[in-house]
């Protein structure tokens, strides 16, 4: 049994297994005390079996799935809208959304009061945090923040909804450093040469109608621009996209390089 997940990978505990059930010609089952939610996403999407003590239990051989027994209330919705992801990653990172009035929340962002609502009514659906007051209505997240991203992960989504590719860099366009090179920046990773961009769905549709716009390609090219479902720069002011939206765009990556720098990443944020 092991105590945490710390200094090891999903892919090599992969291995580990391969090995072990050969060598005894049995089902390996890791027994962990602690476990972040998004390591046990990364372990049942390589169907490493596990046990959580006193929390869940995952051995896919034997059809066993027993998830997060007594452990507090349960989140209904599958995933959380861009919005309503923006308004928790922007809690967590940039400012604290808590405790106060919607009407000044909408002077934090640049988004529209209607937008606020919408999100702050799908968080509470989804069993985040509720809302309290009467006449003056304000947030309060049912976690704190370390918890509520462990939380949070499984209904948030990846803020890239396309990439396209330039051979040039586009003039006067805000770019905002993303993929490896953005995780070289949170992590000892070296990125190779990685030239990936983050810009906005508004400001991808502001590009395609300028007329010193490059050539946009679909499959290739020197530059890769992801367009996100969120303004990027909302949740960073240095130029490099933020770390938990990094973490989204990249946690599917099946490179254990990758994976390992992401776990540092997240090991490295004073929540």
């Amino acid at each position: 049994m092991r105590k945490s997940f710390a200094g090891i990978t999903p892919d090599r505990l992969v291995k580990q297994k391969e090995l072990l059930e050969k060598y005894f010609s049995a089902t390996m089952v890791y027994c962990f005390e602690e476990i972040e939610s998004y390591q046990r996403q990364r372990l049942i999407k390589k169907r490493v079996a596990f046990i959580l003590l006193n929390r869940q239990m995952f051995i896919p051989t034997l059809l066993l799935d027993l998830k997060e027994f007594g452990a507090g209330p349960t989140i209904k919705k599958e995933t959380l809208g861009a919005m309503s992801q923006l308004l928790v990653l922007y809690h967590l990172q940039k400012e604290s959304i808590e405790n106060i009035p919607l009407g000044k929340i909408t002077k934090m962002l640049p988004v529209s009061a209607m937008s606020i609502s919408r999100a702050i009514s799908e968080l509470v659906t989804s069993g985040i945090c509720k809302l309290e007051g009467t006449k003056t209505k304000v947030i309060h997240f049912l976690y704190e923040k370390k918890e509520l991203w462990a939380v949070s992960l499984p209904l948030l989504n990846s803020p890239v909804k396309r990439k396209i590719y330039f051979d040039d860099l586009p003039e006067s366009l805000p770019l905002m450093i993303s993929g490896e090179a953005a995780l070289e920046h949170y992590s000892n990773l070296s990125s190779g040469g990685d030239k990936r961009y983050a810009i906005s769905v508004t400001q991808y549709h502001v590009l395609k109608k300028l007329d010193t716009t490059p050539e946009i390609n679909l499959h290739d090219g020197e530059f890769n621009i992801e367009i996100w479902n969120y303004d990027p720069g909302i949740l960073s002011n240095s130029g490099i996209v933020d770390p938990l939206s990094l973490y989204l765009s990249l946690k599917d990556d099946e490179d254990e390089r990758i994976q390992m720098s992401l776990d540092e990443m997240i090991g490295n944020i004073k929540w």
